[in-house]
């Protein structure tokens, strides 16, 4: 197939308010593993978003603007329906070797995905918070855009066959916005042409298996399911505000706080009891934390010329050499290109940078 500019990775790019969903659902499951069926209940509501159904819709939907079908005469041909390959879906072996092989991440946007069978376990415990009626405008709409799905490169109905190479992971709208069109009918780049999106998202799979019981519990939060990322509250100091956990190693937790006066991670033991989980999972300032750096002795410090610095003055150095912030061409042509801004890595060299990654959507 031909490849040009006029090609795309996929029909529309996801908007940030799908990756706030993934968040509130993957902290959701950790709470009902946690036995917090409050907090669970309230963060699956909060993960159906109405701008993430519309995105999904957009896609998928009726006339939508980034589905165009061009006429290719070189296109194979629908088939009668005897003439096609007998089974049109992977065995469940088949399932699991795509799914070691892709992850759970959509092929073509990159969005994580979540297998129906998780989803309708979850809707089962939870039916009142997510919605799942018989009609697309019923249904939650993050469980509704993170739908996997097993989709032929080429179309079932167009000769494709249930060879792996011939499939692979895809979210709703990129499936069903393209239907049986092939790929060069509505301007799709290959998506074998590129690595599978790679990250810690399991595709909430945990939710499926009996939560084991831990000895090692932080404050209410079992060390087993803590991750970075999450958002915590430090029960003492309720003025830190909230925090957001940038590391967990085998015995510590390392939490930076909004409005703590240091810029510097607090270490928590995980047999500590000041810990507990935040109703909060998203916040427009620790989602976009600047650089980090991590130092011989473990510690964690955001970058500046001074310790003591807090979280704003930090932020106003950065704009200052970078105007335009993680946008600024200087900061491209040093650093690359920075589609994330959830989760702070950090690496293990000494006083080495590293900039944040996204752990749903890595480059």
């Amino acid at each position: 197939m031909q490849q040009s500019n006029e090609f795309r990775r996929c029909f529309c790019p996801p908007i940030p308010e799908v990756f706030d969903a993934v968040r509130f659902l993957d902290a959701a499951v950790s709470a009902h593993l946690q036995g917090r069926r409050d907090i669970a209940d309230e963060l699956f509501r909060l993960a159906n978003i109405k701008a993430v159904w519309d995105w999904t819709d957009s896609i998928w939907g009726k006339n939508s603007p980034y589905v165009q079908i061009r006429k290719i005469p070189t296109a194979p041909p629908t088939l009668p329906k005897g003439e096609r390959v007998k089974v049109r879906m992977p065995t469940a072996k088949e399932k699991a070797l795509i799914h070691e092989r892709d992850g759970y991440h959509c092929r073509f946007c990159g969005i994580p995905v979540i297998r129906p069978e998780v989803r309708l376990k979850i809707t089962a415990e939870y039916p009142d918070a997510i919605p799942w009626g018989g009609t697309t405008a019923t249904q939650h709409a993050a469980f509704q855009a993170l739908w996997a799905q097993y989709d032929h490169i080429l179309p079932h109905s167009r000769g494709g066959n249930n060879d792996l190479d011939n499939i692979i992971l895809a979210c709703s709208g990129c499936n069903f916005g393209r239907m049986s069109s092939t790929l060069e009918e509505v301007g799709l780049l290959d998506p074998r042409l590129y690595e599978p999106y790679r990250s810690s998202w399991d595709g909430l799979e945990r939710f499926m298996h009996k939560s084991k019981i831990h000895s090692i519990i932080l404050g209410g939060v079992v060390a087993d399911n803590l991750r970075e990322g999450m958002f915590v509250e430090l029960v003492p100091k309720p003025d830190y505000g909230l925090g957001k956990v940038l590391k967990v190693t085998s015995d510590k937790a390392y939490v930076f706080f909004k409005n703590q006066p240091a810029r510097e991670a607090i270490a928590f033991k995980l047999d500590n009891n000041q810990l507990t989980l935040s109703t909060v999972q998203s916040d427009p300032v620790l989602d976009n934390l600047p650089p980090l750096i991590e130092q011989d002795n473990n510690k964690v410090v955001l970058a500046g010329k001074s310790k003591r610095w807090t979280l704003q003055q930090t932020i106003d150095a950065f704009h200052v050499k970078y105007l335009l912030g993680f946008h600024d061409p200087a900061y491209l042509a040093k650093h690359g290109e920075r589609n994330d801004k959830w989760v702070a890595h950090v690496s293990s060299a000494r006083f080495i940078f590293q900039y944040l990654r996204q752990v749903y959507f890595p480059v």
